[in-house]
């Protein structure tokens, strides 16, 4: 989803030159592209939108800008599509976006096998791609760990 984020970043003196405007967009890019905020997941800055706020602080002069930027947030009972990372006893482990899903395996709905889960009459194996619901959401040291289910 598309999103208007304001990003902070520091710039040194010597890097403000007529391409200062590339200079910043590199530098948020490189700082905040798959990171999770509060605001989401940043997949990618789009644009700077415009610049809302500067300071000099110890010679490097800090920037606090209006982005377009593409971010994907959890929500509970979202359906999303993830990448299978692990298939363990306890559940299988999801991947979107650098986001770490937990589908835990209660009440062994799951029967694992040889690295392989059997879930009503399909075979999971790793790398593939399953249809996930989000049932739990946490954000902890700027990142986002979520339990769902299979769809």
């Amino acid at each position: 989803m598309r999103k208007n984020v304001v990003l902070n970043c520091k710039v040194q003196p010597h890097n403000l030159t007529g391409n200062y405007r590339n200079t910043i967009y590199d530098l948020l890019k490189t700082r905040y592209v798959n990171k999770s905020l509060t605001v989401g997941y940043i997949i990618t800055v789009n644009s700077i939108k415009e610049f809302i706020h500067n300071k000099i602080i110890n010679g490097d002069v800090h920037v606090k800008m209006l982005c377009d930027c593409d971010v994907y947030k959890p929500i509970i009972n979202d359906i999303i599509t993830c990448n299978v990372n692990m298939i363990h006893i306890n559940g299988i482990f999801v991947n979107k976006y650098g986001i770490r899903i937990l589908l835990p395996n209660t009440n062994n709905i799951f029967l694992i096998k040889n690295n392989q889960c059997i879930y009503n009459d399909r075979t999971i194996n790793i790398n593939d791609c399953i249809d996930v619901r989000i049932k739990q959401i946490r954000f902890e040291n700027n990142n986002y760990t979520c339990i769902g289910n299979i769809v």
